[in-house]
This record gives structure tokens, sequence and C-alpha cells, in this order.
């Protein structure tokens, strides 16, 4: 939500740089709201297009810069939006039609050294965004490591309780019953067979993640692997299953 608000901002403050400049006809023209919808487009369709969707609407975006000189106000959009590309070619792929706008004369020299001012200053802004969304991956990554090394490092507890539990039922008779879990769920893993108890109580993937402290992400990866293990096709069967077990 943080990267469509600066980028809104972005096209906002190229709004402003070309209804001062006349670029394209006078101040007000349709040639500004042209503009203008044209980087909301382009933002829009950097967030819902699948790649490589983002950077063709960025070329193309790069092209109308060059054909359409209101558009060149609207360059720092574009650059925002490539710095999230893998590649450092499409990365600064922004300079090319910067580059044409300065030497085909479509703005002025004051606003073609804002409009490169900008895209330096939305590049900065991109990467800080990028390094930031990294380091939340990484610490969701290592949360959920450390989540999983804790509840195998219980499963390995409760193994070896069950075992001494066995040799002292051996020697003074049958303990009380334990929570056992379902004969038919026995290949799965206490974290695996705890999401099947949430699905069979009618929780989402949301839910599920909030109870275990696991990531969204976690959760979906472990729900499928539940329905390959046990053959189902999908979450019902699973809460079926389990409430036909219990």
């Amino acid at each position: 939500m943080g990267e469509i608000i600066d980028e809104i901002v972005l096209a906002g403050i190229g709004t402003l740089l070309l209804a001062s400049s006349n670029i394209g006809g006078e101040s007000g023209s349709p040639s500004v709201v042209a503009a203008f919808l044209g980087a909301i487009v382009l933002v829009c369709l950097e967030h819902c297009l699948r790649r490589p969707g983002p950077l063709v609407a960025q070329c193309v975006f790069y092209g109308a810069t060059i054909l359409f000189a209101p558009c060149a106000m609207f360059l720092p959009v574009a650059a925002y939006g490539a710095l999230h590309e893998q590649r450092w070619v499409a990365r600064l792929a922004w300079v090319i039609p910067f580059a044409a706008t300065v030497g085909l004369g479509h703005a002025p020299l004051i606003y073609a050294l804002a409009i490169g001012v900008l895209c330096v200053a939305a590049s900065l802004l991109a990467i800080r965004d990028v390094r930031a969304r990294s380091e939340r991956d990484g610490l969701r990554f290592a949360y959920d490591d450390l989540r999983g090394r804790y509840l195998q490092a219980i499963e390995a507890a409760d193994a070896a309780n069950a075992t001494a539990g066995s040799g002292a039922g051996d020697a003074a008779g049958p303990e009380a019953p334990r929570d056992a879990m379902p004969e038919v769920f026995a290949d799965l893993t206490k974290r695996e067979m705890a999401i099947v108890r949430l699905v069979a109580e009618g929780m989402d993937n949301r839910e599920i993640a909030s109870s275990l402290f696991l990531s969204e992400g976690t959760v979906r990866n472990h729900v499928s692997a539940i329905l390959a293990k046990k053959n189902l096709s999908n979450r019902t069967q699973i809460a079926i299953t389990y409430l036909k077990s219990a």
C-alpha cells in the first residue's frame, strides 16, 4: 500500500509541474489530464499484472514519453516502478526517455532538471522500499524457521516421553490414555495435525496463522502438504476426515 501512495504522490508532483510548465498546451488543457491518467494507469498495471507485465507497461510508457511531451513529467513514476525489477538494465531504462526528452527539447531546461532530480529521488525511495521489503521477508523466514525448530524440539521431547512412559507401563501397568493422534493422520507431523484440528474448527488460513504464530504462506504450504499426504482435494475433506476419525 505504501508503494502505491508513493507513486501517486510522484504523479501529483508531475501534474503540478506539467500544469505550471504549459508543456503540450495551455495550463489545465486536456493534455494534463491525459498524462496524469496515463501515469495512474501505469501505477495500476505495475501492481496488478504479473511479471513481465509491469516491465512491458513501463516500456510502453517510455515510448509515450518520447512521443507525447506531457508524459515526461510523470517519468519519475515509471522510474520508481522500474527499481523494483530484478535486472539493472530494466532499473535504469528510464534514463533513455529522459535523455530523449532533453535532446528533443520536450521540456524547458529547468523542468528537465526537475524531472531528473525527481527520477533520482524516486529511485532512492524505491531502493529504500525494496530493502525494507527484503528485511521483512528475511525476518518472516527466520521466524518461521525458529518456530519450526521449536515445534520439532517439542515433538522430539514428546516422543522421548512416550518411550519412557511405554517402558514404565510395561513394569507398572497401562497409564492413563493420552490425547492420541487419530490413526488416519498418523503420518502427519505435530504442526500439520494442529492445522488439521483448526481447519476442522472452520478457521481460515489467516486465523490459523494467528493462532499458531505462523505466516499465512507457511500455513498454505502445510495445508497443501496435508492434502497431498492424505490424497484429499480440499479443506472440507480434511475437516470431514478428521471429524469421522475423532
